[in-house]
């Protein structure tokens, strides 16, 4: 998701207490690697992992519906 969705925000990192460094450095960095993958690469690789394709105009619009709804909080 980090790679999808860049970090998570501060107030959220802040609301994680313990828990964020199951996943992030004490500087806020992720303890893994994380891959540069764009949203519509990532779409593209999992499309055709499972054997299926999207028209252009079908892939922008999941595109706009998933920057829409998928976010680190409720107010983004």
């Amino acid at each position: 998701m980090v790679a999808l969705l860049g970090p998570p925000p501060s107030q959220l990192r802040d609301k994680a207490g313990s828990h964020l460094l199951e996943f992030f450095n004490e500087d806020g960095s992720p303890k893994v690697e994380i891959l540069n993958e764009t949203s519509g690469s990532f779409l593209a690789s999992s499309l055709n992992r499972i054997g299926k394709t999207m028209t252009p105009q079908e892939s922008e619009m999941f595109l706009a519906f998933f920057r829409r709804t998928v976010t680190w909080t409720q107010e983004a």
